[in-house]
């Protein structure tokens, strides 16, 4: 999936990816870690955002916590991308949690409120 992400590209760099379906339970998670870990091991470092607000995951697959993450930053003006990025073990790879799950995750995220 690296490489044929890297082709598609056609030479440049890739600078945002996403990753969704429409369907929970499909992988999205799990393949968006495996991928991840992929590239960051590659030498091209990258910062994972888990934006399942619902379902959160990645800090359970990365062994991180939970506490700070997205929802913060999109609720709050006054917290910093530092305060939120955690790095993992794996050498080049860095998450941004989901944060605590807001009361309506998606009123949050469609607020247009907030840039990141």
């Amino acid at each position: 999936m690296r490489t044929n992400l890297q082709h598609a590209a056609g030479g440049q760099e890739l600078r945002t990816l996403m990753v969704t379906s429409s369907n929970p339970l499909e992988g999205k998670s799990l393949t968006t870690a495996n991928l991840a870990t992929a590239l960051a091991q590659s030498g091209q470092h990258i910062i994972l955002v888990d934006a399942d607000m619902r379902r959160p995951t990645q800090h359970t697959i990365h062994q991180l916590d939970n506490d700070t993450g997205l929802s913060v930053i999109l609720q709050r003006e006054d917290i910093s991308l530092d305060q939120v990025l955690r790095p993992t073990s794996v050498a080049n790879l860095s998450v941004i949690t989901s944060g605590l799950p807001p009361d309506n995750p998606s009123d949050l995220l469609g607020s247009g409120q907030w840039t990141i």
